[in-house]
């Protein structure tokens, strides 16, 4: 064992340079969403990787009378990339977005343009999370160098989707691919999402949140006779009061039963935003 893991960090070293290029080469594109920019000009290049690491790529469009639908708060194009490799039994499917959420105000540099700095690369995206996506296809290069015959023994499927930082589970990304049965119970095993965490950071069984949109309506009233109204501002904290006392309660009665990791994330946490 030890062997291996000295053989996987010669090997790592090896590669990083490459890794780090082609994380810069995503940055260099700007994803930013809302409202899905460059969407296009990023599953070529992430496809064309693909390729280029023997995978068999293809890029997956959502179909424009479905747009509306899934794709609620922006335009354009929505592809998906993925790329299948390996004859192995067991079924793994890496799978990461390549949306970032629109760069805003308050750089030191251009966004866009990545810095490598005291061995950090900074950028938009450059973790969350281009820099996921980067090392999915590297991690897996890297097994192939160590150890061999790897795709013998797994078959590997990646994917890269949009719409990640705007919409929920109804969604032009993963949604898609699996509604479309891409990716199934038949032809996957394991889903790794590689959403970076921190270094020594392995999260196992992701909850998900529920998000709740809600209208609170008033009436008008003259202020003479106010008490003809009714006070939309004060309907709202009724609500909220009444949310919070329900979540308290649900948080103590929903346990998960899974050998959810970290052990906090077993509990639902309901958080309500306004």
């Amino acid at each position: 064992m030890e062997d291996v893991i000295s053989r996987l960090k010669n090997n790592a070293d090896n590669i990083m340079d490459d890794a780090v290029n082609f994380l810069g080469q995503m940055v260099e594109i700007p994803t930013e969403n809302p409202p899905g920019s460059n969407y296009e000009e990023f599953a070529k290049l992430f496809s064309e990787k693909l390729n280029s690491e023997g995978y068999s790529s293809r890029i997956i469009e959502v179909p424009e009378n479905r747009l509306p639908e899934l794709c609620q708060f922006g335009t354009g194009p929505r592809p998906s990339v993925i790329g299948l490799k390996g004859n192995g039994k067991l079924k793994i499917t890496l799978n990461g977005h390549y949306d970032v959420v629109p760069a805003g105000t308050g750089w030191k540099t251009d966004p866009f343009k990545p810095l490598i700095s005291n061995s950090y690369l900074y950028g938009r995206g450059s973790s969350d999370m281009k820099g996921g996506l980067a090392m999915q296809i590297y991690a897996i290069k890297l097994l192939e160098n160590t150890v061999g015959q790897i795709f013998d023994k797994i078959s590997i499927m990646q994917t890269a989707v949009p719409d990640e930082e705007t919409v929920g589970n109804k969604n032009a990304g993963m949604y898609y691919l699996m509604e479309s049965k891409i990716i199934s119970r038949e032809n996957t095993d394991f889903v790794i999402f590689t959403e970076p965490l921190g270094v020594d950071n392995i999260c196992y069984g992701h909850r998900g949140a529920i998000f709740i949109t809600v209208k609170v309506f008033g009436r008008k009233s003259h202020g003479s006779m106010a008490y003809l109204g009714k006070d939309a501002i004060s309907g709202a904290v009724d609500l909220i009061t009444l949310l919070n006392k329900y979540s308290r309660d649900l948080e103590m009665s929903r346990i998960s039963k899974y050998n959810i990791i970290p052990e906090g994330s077993k509990n639902l946490v309901w958080q309500l935003a306004i």
